[in-house]
């Protein structure tokens, strides 16, 4: 989210995955928007508990860009070492407590 001409930082860099139900997988968008188009989509997602680094947030509040390690292929079989998309907040679990400096 961009502000008086910065982006500003998300309240925490870190959120774990909580897929509620389906194939325990939450694909990752290649733009933060709620149409569920196929060509929004990428080939890779997060898993459930999977812990993610937040980047930041869309404007709308919705969507966090995230990046996540060893991101499971949405269909099919492999992973990447390293996946970037954007996640609904829906999905995502913040933690109770904000990590120590």
């Amino acid at each position: 989210l961009i502000t008086r001409g910065e982006r500003q930082s998300p309240f925490s860099r870190t959120a774990t995955c909580r897929a509620h139900g389906g194939f325990g997988k939450v694909a990752l968008r290649r733009v933060p928007t709620i149409c569920r188009s196929d060509r929004n989509f990428s080939e890779f997602s997060v898993s459930e508990g999977q812990q993610l680094e937040v980047i930041e947030q869309d404007a709308t509040g919705e969507f966090f860009r995230i990046r996540a390690t060893g991101a499971p292929r949405y269909r099919g079989e492999g992973a990447a070492s390293v996946a970037e998309g954007w996640i609904r907040h829906c999905y995502l679990e913040w933690p109770s407590a904000p990590p120590a400096a």
